[in-house]
């Protein structure tokens, strides 16, 4: 019973722990971006504002997706492709020479903190008791936002170091650190049914080709009670309201 108990608050600490070194990753470009911008790239104010926006487009749009892939093939994959989908745009910060390439660079971080974020929430969730789930991700978001305020000061500290190749060293290593965590921890269940697409269409407004007997059961009853109330010439009020 101990190793049952033991092995999810684990499997929880180790996702936790891999989204802390994903969102280290995020933190540390902080300070390095704008020394990026207006320096090598000869930027102002405006283009290190659409270098910061980037990374929050690229979120953004990928959230949506990234949901209905997790409920597909699970959280561990996804997680895990969001740590390396980071640690790769670590590695093109270094080479890029203008305002377009870094705008790439940042949607594609941005996409996969996103995957990170969103895989590893429902994995907690998943591993929690139904009645501590607030309290898990209570707990998870302590990873995250322990990345967010972590991060700033590593990459401060690298860049006084290094210069802004340390700081493009630290954002591509903490999230391969992270995906070696999620390598090893025991692979979530997978997901307890598929939908497809129409299951997002309320109950209600289904084609009755597809539920029968839903509408089967509830038309017959109300044409029924429509013919009752016809047949009466008079009804009274107490079959009305009644």
């Amino acid at each position: 019973m101990a190793r049952t108990v033991a092995q999810p608050r684990r499997v929880f600490a180790g996702v936790s722990f891999a989204a802390l070194a994903g969102f280290i990753s995020l933190g540390a470009v902080v300070p390095a971006l704008p020394r990026l911008v207006t320096g090598p790239l000869d930027g102002g104010d405006l283009e290190v504002g659409i270098a910061v926006g980037a990374f929050g487009l690229g979120a953004i749009a990928s959230r949506p997706f990234l949901g209905r892939i997790i409920d597909t093939v699970g959280r561990r994959p996804v997680m895990l492709a969001g740590l390396l989908t980071i640690a790769a745009a670590g590695v093109l910060y270094a080479p890029v020479d203008g305002m377009g390439a870094l705008v790439a660079v940042r949607v594609l971080h941005g996409v996969g903190q996103a995957a990170v974020y969103t895989a590893g929430a429902t994995w907690a969730v998943d591993l929690a008791p139904a009645a501590r789930r607030g309290q898990a991700i209570g707990l998870y978001g302590l990873g995250v936002w322990g990345g967010q305020a972590i991060g700033p000061l590593l990459g401060e500290g690298a860049y006084r170091l290094g210069g802004l190749d340390a700081v493009w060293v630290v954002v591509t290593v903490m999230p391969l650190i992270g995906a070696a965590t999620v390598c090893v921890l025991r692979a979530d269940r997978p997901p307890a049914r598929q939908r497809g697409p129409r299951s997002l269409i309320p109950a209600a407004f289904a084609s009755p080709a597809k539920s029968p007997g839903r509408w089967k059961r509830s038309s017959p009853s109300a044409s029924s009670r429509w013919a009752s109330n016809e047949s009466k010439t008079s009804p009274s009020p107490s079959r009305l309201f009644g």
